[in-house]
C-alpha cells in the first residue's frame, strides 16, 4: 500500500478538513489573541491538541508530511506580532545595538535612550514595548542568543516586524535543522 493512501485512507477530504481547521486555529492564536485571554488561550490550546491527536490517531505518523505542516504552520506566525511575551521588543534592541557596535551589557536601554548620544531606529517604540522593568535593567541574554539578536535585526533595522520575521525565519531554521539531526540521531 502506498504511503499517501495510508495517510488519507478514502477520505482525504477530512485530512484536509482538519488540516485547514488547524491552521486557522494557529491563525487565530497568532492574530487574534492578547495574553490576558487566558481563557481563549487554553481553548486554543486544547483544540489544537485535540485535532492534531485526531489527525495522527486515524492517519498515523508520515514524517515527511508532518514536516511539511509544521513548516507551513510555523509559516502561519511569519507576520504576527509575538502576543505572548514582549521579550522580543528587548532581543531587537540588543541586536540593534550590536549592530552599531555598541555593547548591550554596558548600557541599560533608558540611559540610551535618556542621557547617550546613541541612536536607535524606533528606540522609543523598543524602549516603551518591552516596559520599564526591562527597560531599567541592563542585558541578561548570553552571548550566543545577543549573536541571533543581531541576525534577525539584520533583515530589519527600520521596521519590528521585519526583525521579529527575521527572528522568526531563523528559528523556523533551527527547528527544522534540529528535527532532521534528530532524526538521524535516533
Amino acid at each position: 500500500m502506498k504511503e499517501s493512501q495510508n495517510l488519507l485512507g478514502s477520505t482525504p477530504w477530512l485530512a484536509i478538513f482538519f488540516t485547514l481547521a488547524l491552521g486557522t486555529f494557529y491563525a487565530f492564536f497568532a492574530y487574534d489573541l492578547d495574553r490576558t485571554e487566558f481563557i481563549r488561550l487554553i481553548s486554543y490550546v486544547f483544540a489544537l491538541f485535540a485535532l492534531t491527536y485526531a489527525t495522527i490517531k486515524r492517519y498515523g505518523v508520515n514524517f515527511r508530511l508532518l514536516l511539511i505542516i509544521g513548516i507551513a504552520f510555523r509559516l502561519v506566525f511569519i507576520g504576527a506580532t509575538p502576543n505572548l511575551s514582549q521579550d522580543f521588543y528587548r532581543f531587537i534592541w540588543d541586536g540593534r545595538l550590536l549592530l552599531q557596535g555598541i555593547n548591550p551589557y554596558s548600557f541599560t536601554p533608558e540611559f540610551i535612550l535618556n542621557q547617550s548620544e546613541i541612536i536607535i531606529s524606533q528606540g522609543q517604540e523598543l524602549v516603551s514595548g518591552m516596559g520599564s522593568l526591562n527597560a531599567s535593567h541592563y542585558s541578561s541574554y548570553p552571548p550566543l542568543n545577543q549573536l541571533f539578536f543581531a541576525i534577525g535585526s539584520l533583515f530589519g533595522s527600520q521596521s519590528i516586524i521585519t526583525s521579529v520575521i527575521g527572528m522568526r525565519v531563523l528559528i523556523i531554521l533551527a527547528d527544522v535543522g534540529t528535527l532532521l539531526f534528530a532524526k538521524k540521531i535516533l
